[in-house]
């Protein structure tokens, strides 16, 4: 597949990804810290959390579905649980990157007058699999 079509699909790919979830509010944050403070939760220094030695709390809505994820049977308990998910969020966000480098690629090639023109979603749809 050309470059400039790959760029397109790139782009269209990208923007069809939903953004992730990582805002935090300062709610939240000082939440954090009353906990902190009230003995409920302790904090990490950076060598802690190097070394793994940290726990995290959890919405019981997220506890809940980490307990139906091991009740599944699919794993044996909620580390594995928790590692899947950071592995899956890492693989997200390094297709995220690479799709954002697609598109720059592409963006330097419209401005140098190379791009094709794509009239529908149907023709965007017949170069991406043209280039499977």
């Amino acid at each position: 597949m050309p470059v400039e079509q790959r760029a397109s699909l790139a782009s269209f790919l990208l923007h069809s990804l939903p953004d992730p979830d990582y805002d935090v509010s300062d709610e939240e944050v000082a939440e954090r810290v009353r906990e902190s403070k009230a003995g409920e939760v302790e904090m990490l220094s950076f060598e802690e959390l190097r070394e793994g030695v940290f726990s995290v709390r959890l919405t019981p809505d997220l506890e809940r579905q980490i307990k139906d994820k091991v009740d599944s049977g699919r794993y044996n308990n909620a580390s594995e649980v928790v590692r899947e998910s950071l592995r899956l969020m890492v693989e997200r966000d390094e297709l995220r990157d690479r799709l954002r480098a697609e598109i720059q690629i592409g963006s330097e090639q419209l401005r140098r007058g190379e791009g094709v023109p794509v009239g529908s979603e149907e023709e965007l749809q017949s170069l991406a699999r043209a280039g499977r």
